[in-house]
C-alpha cells in the first residue's frame, strides 16, 4: 500500500479541532483496513494516486474529494474506489464488466458504511450519492464509487 503508512498513524493532531484533508483519509483509510470490506479483497488499500499503475487486483483507493470548515467544524466527501478486473467470458479478447463481483463489492461497501456510521465516533458520516459502479476501459477494470460525506462532531 502506502509506503509512509506508519508515520501517517502516529500523527498527532496538533490543530485542536482542525481537520485536515490528510487527517480524514488517514481515519477512513484505518477503518477500512480492519474492514470486511479489506478482507474481502485481493488487493490493497491505498490513499488517492500512490496504486501500482499496472494493478489487476482488487484495491482500493481513498480519495479525499472536498472539503469545508467554518473553523469549528468541518465537512466534505471522501470517496472510496475500489477496482476489480474485467472478464472475458467468451474467450474471445472482449473485455466486460463482472457483473456478479461488482454485486458483491458494491454489497461490501454498503456494509462498510453502515459500519462507519457507528465505529467512527468523530464524524457523522453518511453517503453524497448512491454506491455505482463505473468503467475504466483503457486499464480493463471497473471501480465501485463510493462517496462518503463526513462532517466532524465535538465530543
Amino acid at each position: 500500500g502506502f509506503r509512509n503508512q506508519r508515520s501517517c498513524k502516529t500523527i498527532k493532531d496538533d490543530t485542536a479541532g482542525m481537520v485536515t484533508s490528510k487527517t480524514v483519509q488517514r481515519d477512513i483509510y484505518n477503518a477500512l483496513r480492519g474492514s470486511e470490506l479489506a478482507r474481502n479483497i485481493s488487493g490493497r488499500i491505498y490513499y488517492d494516486g500512490t496504486r501500482e499503475r499496472d494493478s489487476m487486483l482488487e484495491d482500493v483507493e481513498v480519495v479525499f474529494t472536498y472539503g469545508t470548515t467554518d473553523g469549528q467544524t468541518a465537512s466534505g466527501v471522501v470517496t472510496l474506489l475500489v477496482y476489480f478486473p474485467d472478464v472475458d467470458p467468451y474467450g474471445n479478447g472482449v473485455m466486460v464488466e463482472d457483473i456478479a463481483r461488482a454485486m458483491e463489492l458494491e454489497a461490501l461497501c454498503a456494509a462498510f458504511v453502515d459500519e462507519v456510521k457507528v465505529s467512527m465516533t468523530n464524524y457523522k458520516i453518511g453517503l453524497r450519492q448512491s454506491i455505482m459502479t463505473q468503467s475504466q476501459t483503457e486499464i480493463n477494470q471497473h471501480f465501485v464509487s463510493v462517496m462518503l460525506s463526513y462532517e466532524t462532531i465535538e465530543n
